[in-house]
């Protein structure tokens, strides 16, 4: 439960970036507005500094220490926690959420840095993106967020992280264990393509495996609580008989996103065993997890320009067109139904403000 220190520092940051938002959407007089911002971005970073970051929730406090994250930083942060809190589309672009951070448009220019790969808030694990910089796509990462509920809601179990609502809720997620495994990759094996997708890994390899173990068991049980029918991807995995968090579904999830959001060249058969290797020996262990009695070639789930059974490591590795079919989600993730979005109007309706839905909680 938080002290009254953690609960005072937590509302005052909220009730400025909800200002900061408000400021955002309306249309007043511009010169007024942005005086207004600069003042409120000040008082924001006179609330994020060392000292006033321990008197925060200890899940946002330990990381934002531990991965020295700057007054900026912190205020990206709040501004998709406050998202998170107020939209049903938890998403903002690098654009929108560097413009609510910042004072105006010159200064995207200088703050672009904060939202590329290896920047302080994506190695903390606190935001999850698919892209980056300013047409990247930015939310708060759910099990931080969970986290911060669990603290500012007074106790008690951890609350449930949800269901899967839909296909594509489930392949977000796990892309967010397929970015793990690149990072882990890039700093395993610093000559491969991992390294060139990811300059700045970030973390060590020791803390890397530990969180990409988190994430597989955060993705085992939210799967667990979800309606596998309305998820092709669980259907199609228990039909082929590969394991929950394997190698081969980790291959299979690349080789998916690959597809789907690069235009980069396929990745070969060494690039996916070096992907699920957890050393180097690991790496010489794992080459037949592309073998022609694997799995994924034995069920018709990739092709691999080879003849030979244990495979070329410079062999192109694409998803086949069964495998496209049967696993790629849904685009876009469907909407809520009415009578959800009717639900959620009439609570964010009864809100007054940050202070009152924590209120709630508790």
């Amino acid at each position: 439960m938080l002290t009254d220190n953690s609960w005072n520092s937590l509302r005052k940051l909220l009730d400025l970036v909800e200002e900061l938002v408000g400021l955002s959407d309306q249309e007043g007089p511009p010169r007024r507005s942005l005086a207004r911002k600069e003042a409120l971005l000040r008082q924001l970073r006179m609330r994020t500094g060392p000292a006033q970051l321990k008197q925060l929730p200890r899940p946002l406090s330990r990381l934002a220490l531990r991965h020295d994250l700057s007054p900026r930083d912190v205020a990206l942060v709040f501004c998709l926690v406050h998202r998170r809190l107020a939209a049903a589309e938890p998403v903002l672009t690098g654009r929108e959420l560097l413009r609510l951070a910042g004072a105006s448009a010159a200064d995207l220019l200088m703050s672009d840095a904060a939202l590329r790969r290896g920047a302080a808030i994506l190695r903390g694990g606190l935001v999850v993106t698919d892209g980056e910089g300013l047409d990247g796509r930015f939310r708060i990462n759910e099990e931080f967020f969970g986290k911060l509920l669990h603290a500012a809601g007074g106790g008690g179990a951890r609350p449930r992280q949800g269901v899967f609502r839909s296909d594509h809720d489930h392949f977000m997620a796990l892309r967010e264990l397929v970015l793990l495994h690149e990072r882990r990759a890039a700093l395993i094996f610093p000559w491969s393509c991992w390294r060139d997708i990811h300059p700045e890994p970030g973390l060590d390899e020791a803390e890397l495996s530990r969180r990409t173990k988190l994430a597989r068991a955060a993705l085992a049980r939210r799967e667990a609580r979800s309606n596998k029918t309305r998820i092709p991807w669980l259907k199609a995995r228990a039909e082929h008989g590969i394991p929950a968090g394997s190698d081969e579904e980790v291959i299979l999830a690349a080789l998916a996103q690959h597809a789907l959001f690069t235009a980069l060249p396929p990745f070969s058969a060494g690039d996916l065993v070096r992907l699920v290797a957890a050393s180097t020996d690991d790496a010489i262990n794992k080459r037949e997890v592309l073998g022609v009695g694997g799995i994924l070639r034995s069920h018709l789930l990739v092709e691999v320009e080879t003849d030979t059974d244990a495979g070329d490591p410079a062999a192109p590795v694409i998803l086949s067109a069964g495998a496209r079919e049967a696993l790629l989600p849904s685009m876009p993730a469907p909407p809520p139904d009415a009578a959800e979005r009717r639900r959620f109007h009439d609570y964010m309706e009864q809100l007054q403000d940050s202070t009152d839905f924590f209120r709630r909680l508790r």
